[in-house]
């Protein structure tokens, strides 16, 4: 007996999150999700730029699909240490990823492409970016520059699925009542992780019907009532 209750106390501190049921349920999804098969590489039978884009497309998907299972895991160790407040961009990067994988599985759109076309308009804006004080060396720039050059005038039409809300406007009816619910959170999160009135209420501390504010160097925790 004595023997069991040292064994419980032991796993306790190994993993003590796991008390949580909510963080329990998590973590056997996640674990779910990686004991399953893995896709398969794709042999290249040439190295046309289109097989390279289809062989691409099982790597890339498993990357945002390990992204939003560890934003997540990610957030929910920053509230249990006292820091909800601060995972707003967590939340809404789980989010992102979440409703880029729903929206590639509907197969509506080519999302490697449109996944090309973002990283190059970004490495673009990160070359233009740069200035006296500030540059990249040049392993890092060359990067870039292969980035900002890649071919993409076969799919440049595609470039208005790298927003989001336009991919989520021309997707299948079946999934986008989902596709919207997601993107509504994602706006609140967006809203909390850029400077603005969301991010800065956790540490203004207001009494309704006062006038007086306190200034908190803690972030206010979020109460929800039945």
């Amino acid at each position: 007996m004595s023997t069991r209750k040292k064994s419980r106390k032991l796993a306790d501190r190994i993993c003590p999150t796991e008390k949580d049921p909510g963080y329990a349920i998590y973590r056997s999804l996640a674990r779910m999700v990686n004991q399953a098969p893995k896709p398969q590489p794709l042999w290249l039978d040439n190295e046309s730029d289109e097989e390279q884009r289809r062989a691409a497309a099982p790597g890339l998907a498993w990357g945002w699909l390990q992204r939003t299972l560890s934003n997540g895991e990610a957030a929910i160790k920053l509230e249990k240490s006292g820091y909800g407040s601060e995972s707003a961009p967590l939340l809404r990067s789980a989010l992102g990823h979440a409703m880029r994988l729903v929206w590639a599985d509907s197969g509506e759109g080519k999302f490697v492409e449109v996944a090309m076309l973002a990283k190059k308009n970004t490495s673009k804006k990160m070359l233009e970016a740069q200035h006296d004080g500030w540059r990249f060396d040049m392993h890092m720039a060359d990067q870039l520059q292969q980035y900002a050059d890649a071919t993409t005038d076969e799919f440049k039409s595609m470039e208005t699925f790298t927003h989001l809300k336009n991919a989520i406007d021309k997707s299948p009816e079946e999934i986008k009542d989902r596709l919207k619910s997601m993107y509504l959170a994602w706006l609140a999160y967006t809203a909390a992780s850029h400077p603005s009135i969301d991010s800065a209420e956790p540490y203004i501390d207001k009494k309704p019907g006062s006038h007086y504010m306190a200034l908190l160097s803690v972030a206010l925790s979020v109460t929800v009532e039945n």
